[in-house]
């Protein structure tokens, strides 16, 4: 049987083939590169092991401050709230996240009204620290049952997409709430196969990943294999793969030979010219008897214009033109557009193109009908949500009936071993550049200078508080950020310790949002232990310049740097900037907020407000 290739041996052979595939343009030649599956190969199923990382090793030198936890001895103090400051540059990106939070605490649609009621929030004090326990998750009470009086339809058509790098959700707040993934979505499929029996065709419409950079690159090289893995009959190119120089994505879009074609398609974008031997202009699907035929088009915006040089553009309305005869020779059973654009567009583009039975559209709710949406004279629009997190399946019968799906990928699909095992490797190569070359070397992120450092000096890490904030750090100490890095060491399978878009938000001197460290903010384990967790300096800016006054006798010096680390009313953008929807989707402020709260002399405080 074929084995499936590691995602390291994957991205290396990729990284070749791009090399080979710039000779192939100047010779004409075809590319060959084997390191891909093939489409229609058969994928062997196999159980990944479990992962777990060793504990923490203690150090000599330099304690880690959640090591010292273990032996201390908190006693119950009642807190006040407390406002906090904004810490950096980010008001923009906080506010968007504040904003978007309290849409969704404020839902009250079927699929988030179990995630956000506070009528059932129980806040409980222990020796361990605070928690808050709520009510079970219950995925069929908050999401429904799926396929309730379906009988099998002759063929089933399951539309995702719109990933936008989230491959799997975060897992450090626990997975029973989230939704989405790769690895659920496998679970899906293989649901729909194996179990249910059902003939699928498998459509994405693109936008896997949304940045660029060495990252990225790898996040996308991993989808992909997982995407092989879910044997997956299309994709759409979307704009997010519009990032990538022309040669990576070549590496892709090219069909590695005459029997595994690419999964990759777009009418009016091409790779280093319109031609199949780079880019495929639509697909042609057959299964069981029957022809699907999947076009994808990109719409003209701004991002447009940053693209590789390499990567051709045109009018989608010109290329569907020139490909209208050519697709309805095909005589297919169903014919399916994507469309990266607008609403407007999307429907523009339909209506003239009227023989497409469904069109895919790019501009979603966060949240998918529950409902098929008819526009035009009967043309059916499929919209799939956002960051992965839904799956539409269309039920279609031999006498003309349709039935639709809507599918959260909730907890009740369980993570896919195979799955697992990719997004292992992933994490692992993350580790190999960073532990070998730094965040610099590895992953070309800069570390940037703090925003506060010329007013606040450099992080010096939480311990160093304790000895004058004796309270504050006792109420820390009972709270999950004193462990948050246990989260992402011991909790996330694989761990995430060496990943950028999770570290942010588990240490010091880092910026959660651009998931980038300052100079002088945590760099590693071994390196910089005592910035380990969410501590004081998270909130409160770096403590040196702090200390430091606190040593000398200039009282103006004191107060000066006093209020400039004194929390002031943007206490939510703080806690949002990494409590947001994705990362805490149970994240309610009034309730969480108290656990965490701390004020010191505040008497002298509230006479100087008056």
């Amino acid at each position: 049987m074929r084995k499936a290739y590691s995602m390291s041996s994957q991205y290396k052979v990729g990284r070749l083939c791009a090399l080979f595939s710039i000779l192939a343009l100047a010779s004409s030649l075809m590319l060959t590169n084997e390191a891909t599956y093939s489409q229609n190969s058969s994928v062997p199923r196999f159980v990944a092991p479990k992962f777990s990382s060793p504990n923490d090793v203690e150090r000599e030198d330099k304690s880690v401050e959640t090591d010292l936890l273990q032996n201390v001895e908190v006693e119950e103090t009642e807190t006040e709230p407390v406002e906090i400051q904004n810490l950096d540059d980010n008001d923009s990106l906080i506010e968007e996240n504040l904003s978007d939070s309290s849409d969704d605490l404020g839902a009250t649609s079927d699929e988030e009204v179990g995630d956000t009621a506070s009528a059932n929030v129980d806040v409980t004090k222990n020796p361990s620290g605070n928690s808050v326990e709520r009510e079970p998750y219950d995925v069929y009470k908050e999401n429904g049952r799926y396929f309730v009086d379906w009988k099998k339809p002759d063929l089933a058509l399951v539309f995702t997409g719109m990933t936008n790098g989230y491959i799997e959700p975060c897992g450090c707040a626990g997975m029973e709430r989230m939704k989405g993934g790769l690895s659920r979505r496998q679970t899906f499929l293989n649901s729909l196969r194996e179990d249910m029996g059902w003939d699928v065709v498998t459509i994405d419409a693109g936008q896997i990943t949304d940045g660029f950079g060495v990252q990225e690159e790898l996040k996308f090289d991993m989808a992909m294999n997982a995407f092989q893995l879910m044997q997956y009959d299309a994709i759409g190119i979307g704009k997010g793969e519009l990032r990538f120089p022309a040669y990576f994505l070549l590496t892709y879009t090219t069909p590695t030979s005459s029997t595994s074609p690419s999964l990759f398609t777009s009418a009016n974008i091409g790779v280093y010219g319109y031609h199949q031997t780079y880019t495929l202009p639509y697909k042609i699907i057959e299964r069981e008897g029957k022809k699907v035929c999947v076009v994808s088009v990109v719409c003209k915006d701004e991002a447009l214009g940053q693209r590789d040089e390499n990567i051709l553009y045109e009018e989608p309305s010109k290329k569907l033109a020139e490909l209208e005869s050519e697709l309805k020779k095909e005589k297919c059973d169903v014919y399916v557009l994507i469309v990266h654009g607008s609403e407007e567009e999307t429907q523009s583009l339909a209506k003239r193109f009227s023989f497409f039975n469904y069109v895919f559209s790019s501009d979603s709710p966060s949240e998918p009908p529950a409902e098929l949406k008819k526009i035009n004279k009967g043309q059916g629009m499929i919209e799939v949500g956002e960051k992965g997190k839904f799956a539409i399946v269309l039920g279609l019968y031999d006498d003309g009936s349709v039935q639709y799906q809507r599918v959260a990928l909730d907890s009740r699909f369980d993570s896919s071993p195979e799955i697992t095992l990719l997004m292992k490797d992933y994490q692992s190569i993350l580790k190999q550049l960073i532990t070998t070359k730094g965040f610099r070397g590895g992953l070309g992120i800069n570390p940037a200078k703090s925003p506060r450092a010329d007013e606040l000096g450099k992080y010096v890490g939480t311990q160093k508080c304790r000895s004058c904030h004796e309270d504050a750090w006792r109420v820390w100490a009972k709270s999950k950020h004193a462990t948050a890095w246990k989260s992402l060491k011991e909790t996330a399978n694989p761990p995430r310790t060496f990943d950028p878009e999770c570290i942010g938000c588990h240490v010091d001197g880092w910026n959660g949002i651009q998931c980038a460290p300052y100079a002088d903010g945590y760099e590693s384990e071994e390196k910089t232990p005592e910035l380990l967790n969410v501590g004081c300096e998270s909130c409160h800016g770096p403590g040196e310049r702090h200390i430091a006054v606190e040593l000398d006798s200039d009282e103006a010096a004191q107060d000066r740097i006093r209020n400039l680390m004194r929390l002031g009313s943007d206490v939510k953008k703080v806690c949002y900037a990494c409590h947001d929807g994705d990362n805490s989707p149970e994240f309610e402020f009034d309730v969480y907020y108290p656990l965490v709260a701390h004020v010191e002399d505040a008497d002298e405080d509230m006479k100087e407000d008056e």
